[in-house]
């Protein structure tokens, strides 16, 4: 449960699933660190290793983007894919009604394609048999250097399109600079650098008057950022591995999920540590469970009370939270009401933490 400062103020704590220990979100990284029963928990892994696969873990910590009381340390492989992560966290936290998701890595989104015979509004027999099914074909995939190539390719051609006074001051040299690339990860985190210390230079130059012709190369420069970095962080498919898709991402950085883009939970994730160690077994689930936060509390509006209940379908509308008790009293239904549950979807839609 939630402690209170001197000020009042709710301190969030969660459960180590190793000892039991109720920590504060703020100590949770550290105690996690040096959890004797965890470090424990490494001992029967070094003597069984020879017998079992290993490989690098991730220790993450997720958290509500918007409601970060709602937080959970993890551990999964490396080796395990976006969509292992994203069936872990609707399974834990969102799953609804089905709905969309994706992650945002250093401004790529990894989305995940509904499928397209459930699309198809007819019995599987009748999608078999109107032949869309013979005519799906896999994606061509590009190389690394080939989709950098298309992209220069479709920045020159913007270029030969311009006045040949603007031309000439295009930047050709950073041009250059990109075609030396054979990764798209780091041609991305190298435009993205180049960017930035651009836009250092244009503050301090703007404190003066900014010539005609200065104006013209500012305008050139980012338009050719954004040309470049556009074509370069094009969606891609949510079936990577983590260490591929995570591998742009600075140490402390963090990455974004969203699940709905209606009614949108958005949680933020960021990787703690790394360690090497024995890989789940086939069977078991990829993803550990480290620590999770305890339950918050909520007040039932009407008596104070620890709510149960929040009413999001009376035509009141009034996302009030109440306890049973005060919820029967007050309206004549509650089986729509929606539950108070431990999550950052909580309230939301149809969840209800089954």
């Amino acid at each position: 449960m939630s402690t209170t400062t001197k000020k009042d103020t709710a301190v969030s704590t969660g459960i180590c699933s190793f000892c039991q220990t109720e920590v504060s979100k703020a100590r949770m990284t550290q105690h996690l660190k040096h959890c004797q029963q965890r470090l424990a928990s490494f001992e029967p892994q070094k003597k069984s290793g020879a017998r079992r696969q290993t490989g690098k873990l991730l220790h993450l910590l997720v958290e509500g983007q918007y409601n970060p009381q709602y937080w959970m340390h993890i551990e999964i492989p490396a080796s395990e894919s976006l969509l292992t992560l994203d069936d872990f966290l609707r399974a834990t936290w969102l799953e609804c009604c089905d709905h969309m998701s994706d992650f945002t890595i250093n401004g790529i989104h990894y989305t995940m394609e509904p499928d397209e015979a459930f699309v198809f509004l007819g019995s599987e027999e009748e999608y078999i048999a109107s032949g869309l099914a013979d005519e799906e074909e896999e994606e061509e995939e590009y190389s690394d250097e080939q989709i950098i190539a298309d992209a220069l390719q479709d920045v020159y051609s913007y270029l030969q399109a311009i006045v040949p006074e603007y031309r000439a001051k295009a930047p050709y040299d950073l041009l250059e600079e990109c075609a030396r690339f054979t990764s798209v990860d780091e041609l991305i985190l190298f435009l993205q650098e180049k960017e930035k210390s651009t836009k250092k230079r244009r503050t301090s130059a703007e404190s003066g008057k900014e010539s005609r012709e200065d104006a013209v190369i500012r305008y050139l420069h980012k338009h050719v950022f954004r040309m470049l970095l556009g074509a370069l962080q094009e969606d891609r498919d949510m079936d990577v591995e983590l260490a591929k898709a995570l591998r742009i991402l600075k140490p402390g950085a963090k990455f974004f999920h969203r699940y709905d883009f209606g009614s949108t939970t958005y949680l933020a994730l960021r990787v703690i540590d790394e360690r090497e160690g024995l890989l789940p077994k086939k069977n078991d689930d990829a993803v550990q469970v480290m620590a999770r936060n305890c339950p918050p509390e909520y007040p039932c509006v009407v008596c104070g009370k620890p709510a149960q209940l929040i009413n999001t379908w009376d035509e009141e509308y009034d996302f009030g939270l109440y306890c049973k008790q005060c919820a029967k009293k007050k309206f004549k239904y509650t089986d729509e009401m929606l539950p108070v549950v431990n999550s950052p979807r909580v309230g939301v839609c149809a969840y209800t933490g089954d």
